[in-house]
């Protein structure tokens, strides 16, 4: 917000006549006596006792203590290493109760194959970042059962053709490009649901995503395992 500073008219007061200069010209006290002297010894006095600049007595209006400045220490983690690989391996799972759903609802449209091949197919990642708690499909996929098991756990989904590109397609590289982006803020871990495909000889479309995490600064990469189900 833009401060306007109006200006103030010229002073009518009478000139400052408080000068050491003048001390002798003041009127006499009671008694007579010129108090010249007693003036100026509670001046220097007063001086004396006046803090050095710099310095700050509380109720000082014109040598204010200074604003709080914010920590820049980040919050801590809301999740162990363990937590956020057990959370990826959950919402990875999610996709085969999509077709177990649809057998329930109709076993005539039960095909398992489609879902062992979306459950091969599929990556997730997790994330906490800043303290903020996210998650990432590749392809930016999901399903129903997926976002409520996510939203159960408390995370946020970041998806949308701004965070991928030509050979950022991986959950891992989705969530990369957020942080690049400033959708994310550092620091941040990232945890696969499955080995980084830089490592995985089984991934068909590597796009070296744990070199990726591993150079990016301010993010760790959590080291890939299984924990659940426990």
């Amino acid at each position: 917000m833009t401060k306007h500073h109006g200006t103030d008219s010229p002073s009518t007061d009478a000139p400052n006549t408080d000068s050491d200069s003048d001390l002798s010209t003041r009127p006499r006290g009671l008694d007579g006596e010129s108090h010249s002297g007693d003036v100026a010894k509670a001046k220097d006095d007063a001086l004396a006792a006046r803090p050095s600049s710099g310095t700050t007595t509380p109720g000082d209006s014109t040598n204010p203590p200074p604003a709080d400045t914010p920590s820049s220490t980040p919050p801590p983690r809301r999740k162990t290493d363990e937590e956020l690989l057990a959370d990826a391996q959950k919402l990875h799972a999610a996709i085969l109760m999509k077709y177990d759903n649809i057998f329930e609802t109709d076993p005539s449209k039960h095909e398992p194959e489609k879902g062992d091949f979306a459950h091969t197919k599929l990556t997730v990642a997790t994330g906490e970042f800043n303290g903020e708690l996210v998650y990432t499909v590749n392809g930016n996929g999901t399903s129903r059962e997926m976002q409520q098991i996510a939203e159960d756990l408390g995370y946020t989904r970041i998806f949308g053709k701004p965070f991928t590109g030509p050979g950022q397609t991986h959950a891992e590289q989705i969530m990369l490009n957020a942080l690049e982006q400033g959708r994310l803020s550092p620091p941040g871990a990232i945890a696969p649901s499955r080995e980084y495909c830089d490592n995985n000889p089984n991934s068909n479309t590597p796009q070296n995503c744990g070199d990726r995490v591993s150079d990016t600064p301010g993010v760790y990469g959590v080291p890939f395992r299984e924990v659940w189900p426990p």
